[in-house]
């Protein structure tokens, strides 16, 4: 029922009904017997109500508050709670933004990096990761690759925020399709493809990494950031290096033909669910 409000409102744009606040109020009374934080949907309409409700300060106690002991409530449930609530606002902060700029989102990571509570920060900085890369319009992988120069979604990004982020990208963690080659793709001050198409390079001397990567769901946005990329090398004038760049995403892009399959399989039976639903 309380999930079904906020989405309505939600969707209608009608943050003014104090539904963020007696939710979390709820929630927090009867955490108890209540299995959270496995309904991460409700958690994100939740925190977007309070966001623009003003009520921010209530996320941060939700996120803060002690553990209450309880026999329906795990060792770990407290950590997962607090880092899907941090990252739920730190989506709402980016989508609340009134001047294109992630600095809010930012800076919820920072105070959660900073904070005397343990947080797990790995969903956060994935989240802001994701939300700095993200462009104003969402391309779609075409059969044939075309590459094109992508405008990041949030261009008045505090470059020295965006810079405290990627320095914060733990590079012992960070080994599958590194952040730390893929945001300069996004800076604020304009994109550097270099990083990337060094990676690129030295994943196309390893076939077993390469291998790897095709098999993984995010290879689709990879191969997107990477016809980003190869267009940005073309307006710099390296054409040589963006044609390579260009050969080694079509050899990727046909490896993870089954991937992508699979996962076009899984939205459309999302899809159908939410029809069903509706």
């Amino acid at each position: 029922m309380a999930q079904t409000c906020l989405k309505t409102a939600t969707r209608q744009e009608r943050y003014d009904g104090g539904l963020g606040e007696a939710t979390i109020k709820w929630m927090w009374n009867e955490h108890d017997s209540y299995e959270f934080p496995r309904d991460t949907s409700l958690l994100d309409h939740m925190v977007r109500h309070l966001v623009r409700e003003g009520k921010e300060d209530l996320v941060w106690k939700w996120i803060e508050q002690k553990s209450r002991k309880s026999s329906n409530l795990g060792p770990n449930d407290r950590f997962v709670w607090r880092a899907d609530t941090v990252k739920a606002l730190i989506g709402a902060k980016a989508f609340a933004s009134d001047r294109d700029s992630l600095d809010g989102a930012l800076e919820t990571f920072f105070r959660a990096k900073n904070s005397t509570y343990s947080i797990p920060l790995s969903p956060a900085r994935m989240n802001c990761a994701t939300l700095l890369m993200m462009p104003a319009e969402k391309a779609g992988m075409s059969s044939n690759l075309d590459a094109k120069i992508e405008t990041p979604r949030w261009p008045n990004t505090s470059v020295k925020l965006w810079e405290a982020f990627l320095e914060n990208v733990d590079a012992r963690q960070d080994i599958s399709e590194p952040f730390q080659v893929q945001l300069p793709l996004y800076h604020p001050e304009g994109p550097n493809p270099a990083p990337y198409f060094k990676y690129c390079r030295k994943l196309a001397k390893t076939p077993i990494l390469v291998q790897r990567l095709a098999k993984r769901s995010s290879v689709t946005p990879w191969i997107g950031r990477g016809k980003h990329a190869e267009a940005v090398l073309r307006q710099q004038g390296h054409d040589e290096d963006a044609n390579w760049l260009k050969e080694f995403l079509q050899d990727l892009h046909t490896k993870s033909e089954p991937i992508r399959k699979k996962e076009d399989q899984k939205r459309e039976k999302k899809r159908e669910r939410k029809g069903s639903k509706a």
